[in-house]
């Protein structure tokens, strides 16, 4: 009897392919911290017993610096995952992942894609130096609808 020598087992043939399993502890990692920020949050104690509008505005406008803070970090953010998406994409390439008919529009049209948003991006962010914060953060939402569900800009149909 003769019997094939077997094949050498590796370990991603035991721990699994299946990406539902990296996209699981991604959300649950994702679900876990957003709980943990969502505790730590705190109301602001504004002084006396009752307060008039005129106050309530006065202390939400002292928030406003914190919130280009946070706007900022948000940016910073959206620039880590944009450079994260732009060497995966020319890792992509380089390692020959895409069809050879489609390598050269694809590797075009998604390096424009990512180049554009990110500077779509960084406009919105620097304008809350000269306009009021939420005209950044509505600008950033729009930027995110726009490549969410894709009613483009006329001028960028392209990407």
């Amino acid at each position: 009897m003769s019997q094939k020598p077997s094949a050498r087992r590796r370990l991603a043939d035991l721990s699994g392919r299946d990406p539902d399993r990296l996209s699981g502890l991604s959300d649950g990692i994702f679900s876990v911290g957003m709980t943990l920020l969502v505790l730590g949050l705190v109301v602001p104690i504004l002084s006396g017993s009752s307060t008039t509008e005129g106050e309530l505005w006065d202390a939400l406008r002292r928030l406003y610096y914190w919130l280009k803070v946070a706007l900022v970090e948000y940016w910073l953010n959206i620039v880590l995952l944009g450079a994260a998406l732009l060497a995966g994409l020319e890792y992509g390439l380089r390692a020959r992942l895409f069809q050879e008919e489609d390598r050269s529009d694809m590797a075009f049209l998604m390096r424009g894609r990512i180049l554009i948003a990110q500077s779509l991006y960084a406009c919105a962010t620097v304008l809350c130096l000269i306009f009021p914060t939420w005209v950044s953060i509505a600008l950033i939402i729009l930027i995110q609808v726009n490549y969410v569900l894709a009613p483009r800009i006329p001028f960028l149909h392209r990407f």
